[in-house]
């Protein structure tokens, strides 16, 4: 096979340079640990160096054991598992075994970590905008995408992410994936105790929003659900509406996507058709003619009623 032509010449320890089918392979000394593999792409029959065509960088050979990372383009051909030792990869792959270090170090429980409250007055006032805010939003979201059951309890879940990947943080976690990966999360956990805590505070904000909408019956989130459960039914780009208004009946086509986004209040007119619009209109008046989940009585698609109060 063409990868073993190259692995077996690493593995020779050979310092003539290699050629292969379209280019000539160097081995160039990094330090103890590592030697990089430069090529120079051939035109000749004899595949012989030539002076005016420069060398590329090609790869790394870890030299403990000759294990090939990060191969260029010339000797991609030349990679048995496809380009998942690319330096793209190993950083993906250093960080989500960071994340899962650091997850399986704090085992979902705060008490695993050594603040009990927030100080940053930044960071307070980001939480305090969020309980106010955005926890509702959020618990709304989870309710649908639960179908109104039960909540599951929080998971934390961490979200490091690495700086800019430099040589020597993509040599030393080669050399020792293990060591590099205990380094990173301990240093994340002992620098964002407070970012750590912000996950569970806000997850404790959300979930009492999410209580509360399930302790009352007459939040819209409800009828929206029901809403929703009707035109999943279905493949309708237009259904039709029937509402009240006043002690008035309105019936008119809407778009069936606007009726399965979280209105939080209201639906806006400008889902309705023309005629729609104009009896909104004409019956709410201008610039008050958008209307409540709960204001809808019926939806059709054809002869199938989607939904009913």
């Amino acid at each position: 096979m063409q990868t073993n032509q190259l692995q077996e010449w690493v593995n020779s320890g050979d310092t003539a340079p290699l050629i292969l089918k379209d280019s000539t392979v160097i081995r160039i000394p990094k330090d103890k640990d590592f030697d990089y593999l430069f090529t120079q792409r051939h035109y000749s029959r004899g595949g012989l160096i030539e002076r005016d065509r420069k060398f590329e960088y090609g790869g790394i050979i870890r030299k403990s054991d000759n294990a090939l990372y990060d191969l260029q383009y010339d000797l991609r051909e030349y990679d048995e598992i496809k380009g998942e030792l690319s330096a793209e990869k190993l950083k993906d792959e250093m960080q989500g075994l960071v994340r899962m270090f650091i997850e399986k170090t704090i085992n979902n429980d705060r008490k695993n970590l050594r603040i009990k409250e927030i100080s940053d007055k930044r960071s307070l006032e980001q939480l305090g905008y969020y309980i106010q805010y955005d926890a509702y939003k959020d618990a709304r979201q989870l309710y649908l995408e639960n179908d109104g059951g039960e909540a599951r309890g929080f998971v934390y879940k961490n979200d490091y992410r690495a700086d800019a990947w430099k040589e020597a943080t993509l040599l030393e976690y080669i050399l020792d994936p293990t060591k590099y990966v205990a380094t990173q999360a301990a240093e994340y956990m002992r620098d964002r105790q407070e970012q750590m805590l912000d996950k569970f505070l806000r997850a404790d904000a959300m979930y009492a929003e999410y209580a509360k909408i399930l302790a009352t019956p007459e939040n819209n989130i409800h009828t929206l659900l029901k809403i929703r459960k009707g035109l999943s039914t279905v493949s309708a780009k237009q259904v039709t509406i029937t509402m009240i208004v006043g002690e008035k009946e309105l019936t008119f086509k809407y778009d069936a996507q606007r009726l399965t986004w979280d209105c939080e209040n209201k639906f806006s007119s400008y889902g309705a058709d023309r005629d729609g619009r104009d009896k909104l209109e004409e019956a709410m008046g201008r610039g008050c003619n958008d209307f409540c989940p709960k204001s809808i009585v019926r939806i059709n698609y054809g002869r199938n009623t989607l939904y009913e109060a």
